[in-house]
C-alpha cells in the first residue's frame, strides 16, 4: 500500500477502535503482547546482525544481500497494523457485525499483498510460518472469503474474484504442494462467475480443470450443486445436477466418491424416487464401512 493508504489506515483504526469493552479483553491484550515482541525481536535482530550473517528475516540470505537496506520500520507498522485489524475484525464477527470485520480485513489484505510481493513469499504457509502474527492468515483470509461469499452484491462478488485472482498471482499454485489452494481457487471463481450469471464461463473453468485432474470430484460437486440448492433460481434443475454428478460416478478410482453418493441419494429423494436414494444411501454406506 502506498503512504496515503497507510496514512488512511491509521485514521480508520484510531476512529473505529476505541472500545473499552474491547480493550479490556483477553484477545486485545494476546494482541498487544504479540505486537510488543515482534518489535522487541526487530530491534534486537537488527542490533545483533553483521553483514555477512544470515539475514533475520529467515530467508537464508547473508543480511548484505538481503535486507540491509530495507525500511524495517515501515513493514513492521504494516505486520502491526495487520494484527491490529485482524484482531478487531474476530472481536466484531462474534458479535455478528460482519459489515465493519469485513472493512477491517479487507484493508489487513490489502498489507498482505504488499509484504509478500516485497519478501517474495510464495505461499499461504510460508507466510504464516514467517510473520507469527495474532492469528495466522490461513484462518482470517477465510474469514475474509466468507463474508464476501454471503453476500449477493455484485460488487462483494467482483472482489471475491479478484481476492482468489490475487492469490493466484502471489502465490505459486502450481506447487504439488499447494493443490488444496489450487482446487479451492478454481472452485471460489468458478461459483462466483455462476453466481454473476456467467455461467458457461463458470463451466468452462470447472471443465478445464477436469481434463487435467478428471478424477477431482469437487468440479462435479460444485457444479451439481448450482443446479441443486436454490429451488428459486432460474437455475434449479435437478436433472442436470443428478446427470453431473453421474458423470462423476464413471470415473474409475474417483476421489471422494462417497460424497458424490451422498449427493445422488439427497437428489434421487427430492426428485421422489425413493428406491434410487435408497439405492446410493446403501452404496454410501458401504463405501464408509469399508474404509
Amino acid at each position: 500500500m502506498e503512504v496515503n493508504n497507510i496514512i488512511e489506515q491509521l485514521k480508520y483504526y484510531t476512529e473505529e477502535l476505541p472500545d473499552e469493552e474491547f480493550e479490556n479483553s483477553d484477545d486485545y491484550k494476546i494482541c498487544q503482547y504479540i505486537i510488543q515482541k515482534r518489535e522487541d525481536h526487530y530491534i534486537n535482530d537488527k542490533i545483533d546482525i553483521g553483514r555477512n550473517d544470515l539475514c533475520y528475516c529467515g530467508s537464508g540470505k547473508k543480511y548484505k544481500k538481503c535486507c540491509i537496506n530495507k525500511n524495517n520500520s515501515e513493514e513492521l507498522e504494516k505486520l502491526n497494523l495487520i494484527d491490529k485489524f485482524v484482531c478487531k475484525a474476530e472481536w466484531h464477527l462474534k458479535r455478528k457485525e460482519e459489515k465493519k470485520a469485513y472493512e477491517l480485513l479487507r484493508i489487513a489484505w490489502f498489507d498482505v499483498q504488499d509484504i509478500c510481493k516485497e519478501n517474495n513469499i510464495k505461499s499461504i504457509e510460508e507466510y504464516d510460518e514467517k510473520y507469527k502474527g495474532y492469528d495466522c492468515l490461513l484462518n482470517w483470509i477465510q474469514d475474509y472469503e466468507d463474508i464476501l461469499a454471503m453476500s449477493d452484491e455484485k460488487s462483494k462478488l467482483y472482489e471475491r474474484l479478484e481476492l482468489w485472482n490475487t492469490v493466484e498471482r502471489i502465490f505459486d499454485l502450481n506447487n504439488e504442494e499447494q493443490l488444496y489452494w489450487k482446487e479451492r481457487a478454481i472452485r471460489e471463481k468458478a461459483n462466483t462467475e455462476f453466481r454473476l450469471e456467467n455461467e458457461t464461463k463458470a463451466t468452462e473453468m470447472i471443465e478445464e480443470y477436469l481434463k487435467e485432474k478428471p478424477d477431482w470430484a469437487w468440479g462435479y460437486i460444485e457444479m451439481s450443486d448450482w443446479y441443486d440448492e436454490d429451488k428459486n433460481s432460474k437455475y434449479y434443475n435437478l436433472e442436470k445436477a443428478k446427470k453431473i454428478l453421474s458423470r462423476a460416478e464413471q470415473i474409475k478410482d474417483m476421489e471422494d466418491i462417497e460424497v458424490v453418493y451422498e449427493r445422488l441419494e439427497d437428489i434421487y429423494d427430492k426428485l421422489g424416487n425413493k428406491e434410487k436414494s435408497k439405492e446410493y444411501d446403501e452404496k454410501w454406506q458401504k463405501y464408509v464401512h469399508r474404509k
